[in-house]
């Protein structure tokens, strides 16, 4: 059986300034360092250690694996399928100003159709999606825990994957800064994504 754990990258200046932040390639500030630094000694003092790293291309989850692990760049593997959504003409946008389409697409996304220039949530869910069926179809091999970093929203399309029928549950998930998920992979088969509690990790 192997143990693939899910992250979100720490805390970036547009996180902070309550801006939609998708695409943009921001890095970590301050804080998100932190995060990731203690969510980093935290793991290890559960003795968890990763035999596999996955990271989305973004510098804010590539930081992120980094002082979560120890390991450098080279070291992840890089996939594009785990991006944050695209937020299209969004982007970088104060999270009061933006539309009353956005608000609805944010507060019931799995009923309403995503606004113009933005990425869709069927495309999200089935990016991530192929990623999970390509870890899957890994499952022989003799490593045990894998860590996926990438970002608040496509972690929720990846735990609406893993969430056997109950989408819904998924999307109403509060993915914060450094949050951590765990599944089990046995036979090619998931189970469901399950929060593990970090009483230390920095908000």
């Amino acid at each position: 059986m192997k143990h693939i754990y899910f992250m979100r990258h720490g805390e970036t200046e547009l996180n902070k300034r309550m801006r939609l932040q998708g695409r943009y390639d921001e890095p970590l500030n301050e804080k998100g360092i932190r995060q990731a630094e203690e969510a980093g000694k935290q793991i290890r003092e559960m003795g968890i250690r990763f035999d596999r790293v996955y990271s989305s291309p973004l510098q804010r989850a590539v930081r992120t694996a980094e002082l979560v692990t120890g390991l450098t760049k080279a070291d992840l593997i890089l996939d594009e399928r785990i991006l944050e959504l695209d937020y299209g003409k969004f982007e970088r946008m104060q999270f009061g100003d933006l539309p009353q389409q956005v608000w609805d697409f944010f507060r019931k996304p799995l009923e309403t159709e995503a606004p113009e220039t933005m990425e869709t949530l069927e495309h999200l869910e089935e990016r991530t999606g192929s990623f999970l069926k390509d870890l899957a179809g890994q499952a022989d091999e003799t490593d045990e825990n894998w860590l996926v970093v990438c970002h608040g929203i496509c972690m929720r399309g990846i735990l609406s994957n893993l969430a056997r029928g109950d989408r819904a549950e998924a999307w109403r998930s509060s993915i914060e800064n450094c949050v951590l998920y765990e599944t089990s992979l046995e036979n090619g088969v998931f189970t469901k994504g399950v929060l593990v509690e970090m009483p230390g990790r920095i908000r």
